[in-house]
Order: structure tokens, then C-alpha cells, then sequence
């Protein structure tokens, strides 16, 4: 595996990872904030209409009062208009229901609400009846339906009790629920943080050892060369198959053709040596023969002197004769190739 391939491998892990624990992070927001919008749009607004109903349930149990009241005094326009804010509170009461009725509730809560709001038709119906006999037969009478009525009330008021308690624990399991689902992310979170920190070390000491080692290496082996200190037998381990390997391969293939070089400079300064040791000597030798030379020049030049001397006796006396110069040139000519004969051996 290349380098590059290597690196690519080691980010494409931490990569995954990391969108792995943003998923995880992104599963638990979207659930935390499913139920928060359910929370919301459903479990608050049944409260809400819950607690309405309950106060106009309170309001018409009072108005039918208003209305028995209105018919024990003959009272027509107050009888007329209790009785028409009485019936204007029974709508009131089941337009909350039926607006209760519209949330997304569970199937438990869906059952309670149907007993509840069958339960309260009943009770409307008995509060319309008290209206009318209250209307048309008087007060008395309409008294004497007071106690049924009051049933139906009491019986309305259990049923949106429990609805409303059951809507309460309902609300109250979701939010430990949230709690404890945002805890758990949180926890899930610094546990995948840590063992993010713990890949990113890990990946950060593999490329240390695996890529930047190897480096330093080459770069100790040819600042030692450079400071001309340098071991050229030394030789860098080829321990990947990476550009790094390569790297060091070619280095080692550098070093060898280097030693070679140097080698072959070492071997030649050597014979160069020899061979000045050689020349050296012939120079020596060259100066003796110089100086048998010169000593043969001097000779010559004293044997010429001799002649020239006994010449000039031989010329002031007048005795030599022609036959004794011809001896005197003959050993002149003789004693010069001796001194050439002499120069040619040097």
C-alpha cells in the first residue's frame, strides 16, 4: 500500500467515523425533537381544551341554576337568556371535546375521551330537559330533575378527571423518557468524542512512526554525509512498500554508485602515488647522470687545454711535425666519442 493509500485510508476511517457519531447524534436530536413536537401540538393542547371544558362544565352546571331560577320568578327575559347562555355553554362544552377529539391520542386516551364525551351528551340531553320542564312546567319541577342532573355532572367530572390524569402521567412518562433519550445521547456523544481523540492520537503516532520515521532517517543519513563525517557503508532499512521505501532504495542505490565512485578515486590516487615515486626516482638518477656528464665535460675541457698548450709548444719550437698532429687529432677525436658515448648511456 502506497503512501497516498495510506493516508487516504487512514481519513476515509476518521471520516467515517465521525459521520457515524453525527448519525447517532442526528438519530437522537430527531427523536428528542419528534417528541418535543408532540409534545407540543397534542399533549398540551388536550390539557388545554381539557381544562376549558371543565370550566364551561362548571359554567352551565351554574346556568342551569340561573335558568330555575329565572321560571321560580316568571322572570321571561332572564328566563330567555339564561337558556340561551346555558345552551351556548353546552356547544362551548363539546366544540372543546371535539376539538380534543382532533389531537393524535393513543389509544387509551381515544377511549376515555369517547366515554367522556358520550357521558357529557348525557349530560346535556338532562340539562336541555331541565330547560324545557323549567320553561313550560315550572320551577318545582325542574328541581325535582336536579339530582339526576348532578349525576351526569359528577360522572363528566370523573371521566375528564381521568382523561386528564392519564393525559398528565402521559405527558409526564415523555418527558423522562426525553430525559433519559438525552442523557443517553449525551453520554454517547463524550464516549464517541473520546474514542474520536483516542483514533485521531492513534492515527497521528502511525503516521508519525510510519511515514515521518523513515524520513528523518534520510534526512539523518545525508546530513551526515554532507557534513563529510559520513559513513558511506551505511545504508538505509527498506521496511515498506510505500514512497517512503522507495525513497530509501534509491537513497541506498545513490550510496553505492557514491562508495563506488570514491573507491575508484581512492584506488587512483594510489597509483598516481606509485608512479610519482617512480618518477621521482628517475629524476634522482637522471641528476647523477648529469653530474658524470658534466664531471666528462670538465675532463674534455682539460684535455683540450693540454693539447692547445702542447699546440702552441709545438708551433713556438717548430719541431712538430705533420705526422704528430695527425696522432694529436686522433685522440682528440677519439676522447669525443668517448664523451658521447658517455651521454648516450645517461
Amino acid at each position: 500500500m502506497s503512501l497516498k493509500q495510506k493516508i487516504m485510508f487512514l481519513a476515509t476511517t476518521l471520516t467515517i467515523f465521525m459521520a457515524l457519531v453525527g448519525a447517532i447524534g442526528g438519530v437522537g436530536i430527531s427523536m428528542l425533537s419528534k417528541r418535543l413536537t408532540h409534545l407540543g401540538h397534542t399533549s398540551l393542547p388536550s390539557m388545554r381544551n381539557l381544562i376549558l371544558a371543565d370550566m364551561v362544565s362548571d359554567g352551565s352546571h351554574g346556568m342551569i341554576y340561573r335558568v330555575i331560577l329565572a321560571a321560580k320568578t316568571d322572570d321571561a327575559a332572564e328566563l330567555k337568556a339564561a337558556k340561551a347562555e346555558t345552551e351556548e355553554l353546552f356547544q362551548r362544552f363539546m366544540g372543546y371535546l371535539d376539538e380534543l377529539d382532533k389531537q393524535d391520542l393513543d389509544a387509551e386516551a381515544q377511549t376515555r375521551l369517547d366515554a367522556l364525551k358520550s357521558n357529557v351528551r348525557n349530560y346535556i340531553a338532562e340539562g336541555n330537559r331541565i330547560i324545557t320542564t323549567a320553561a313550560n312546567q315550572g320551577s318545582d319541577q325542574a328541581l325535582a330533575l336536579m339530582p339526576q342532573f348532578a349525576k351526569s355532572f359528577e360522572a363528566d367530572e370523573e371521566a375528564m378527571d381521568s382523561l386528564a390524569t392519564y393525559i398528565q402521567e402521559s405527558v409526564n412518562k415523555s418527558i423522562e423518557e426525553d430525559d433519559k433519550t438525552g442523557h443517553t445521547l449525551i453520554v454517547v456523544m463524550i464516549v464517541s468524542v473520546g474514542i474520536a481523540f483516542a483514533i485521531s492520537m492513534y492515527l497521528g503516532l502511525l503516521i508519525t512512526n510510519k511515514v515521518v520515521g523513515p524520513i528523518v532517517g534520510v534526512q539523518s543519513s545525508l546530513e551526515e554525509i554532507a557534513s563529510g563525517e559520513g559513513d558511506l557503508t551505511r545504508r538505509i532499512s527498506v521496511t515498506t512498500q510505500d514512497e517512503v521505501g522507495a525513497l530509501a532504495a534509491a537513497f541506498n542505490r545513490f550510496i553505492d554508485k557514491l562508495q563506488g565512485i570514491i573507491k575508484g578515486v581512492s584506488d587512483n590516487a594510489q597509483v598516481f602515488s606509485t608512479k610519482s615515486q617512480n618518477l621521482l626516482g628517475s629524476a634522482q638518477q637522471l641528476s647523477v647522470s648529469a653530474k658524470e656528464v658534466k664531471t666528462a665535460v670538465d675532463a674534455v675541457a682539460g684535455a683540450g687545454n693540454h693539447i692547445d698548450q702542447q699546440t702552441q709548444a709545438l708551433s713556438k719550437t717548430g719541431v712538430a711535425t705533420a705526422s704528430d698532429v695527425g696522432e694529436i687529432r686522433a685522440a682528440a677525436d677519439e676522447m669525443a666519442s668517448v664523451i658521447v658515448g658517455t651521454a648516450a648511456a645517461t
